[in-house]
């Protein structure tokens, strides 16, 4: 169970008997309380990174060649 700890002056802990929700100090947590957090997201291998950077970017250059396509198409309209 979590417990509350405050910090003394001379950097050493001592325990105190607030509950977890009014702890105005740190909370202790047991080796399995936190096993059982999870992260606030999934943390992505290297190669994962690389594949969403690349389709990002991908999508990016299709846009921008959509709107030099456009640009070109709508100068190039008034001269056939």
């Amino acid at each position: 169970m979590a417990s509350c700890v405050l910090v003394k002056p001379d950097n050493s802990l001592i325990a105190t008997a607030d509950n977890v929700q009014s702890c105005n100090g740190y909370l202790l947590l047991s080796p399995q309380e936190v096993a059982v957090l999870q992260p606030a997201f999934v943390p992505l291998s290297v190669g994962e990174g690389a594949l969403i950077s690349g389709a990002i970017l991908a999508l990016w250059s299709l846009a921008w060649l959509y709107g030099a396509i456009s640009r070109f198409l709508q100068s190039n309209q008034g001269e056939s």
